[in-house]
């Protein structure tokens, strides 16, 4: 460190990046009625070394698959939302 002309030895640690992403959703079953369109909010989350971060901008090539399993003929379903935008202030819509 160096302030006016003095200066001091003092030790600095550099931490390693870490990510975790984390997601809530809200699906209300009400919604979910065959031949509709029901919707999924997506809350994210960005964590950067245990503290959360508030540009989830920085994410990339940012894709969403949901996937739905027909519970009576144990068929699954599946689609994948490309190039999607986030943002720390809304919730993310998913219309399905």
């Amino acid at each position: 460190m160096l302030y006016e002309g003095f200066a001091q030895l003092t030790e600095f640690r550099r931490e390693d990046e870490r990510y975790n992403f984390y997601a809530s959703f809200i699906l209300h079953n009400e919604s979910v009625i065959m031949g509709n369109l029901a919707k999924i909010l997506v809350k994210p989350t960005l964590i950067l070394n245990e503290r959360e971060l508030a540009d989830l901008r920085l994410l990339e090539k940012t894709k969403v698959t949901l996937q739905t399993v027909n519970k009576v003929d144990n068929i699954t379903i599946s689609k994948t939302y490309e190039d999607v935008k986030l943002s720390d202030q809304e919730e993310y819509e998913i219309e399905f």
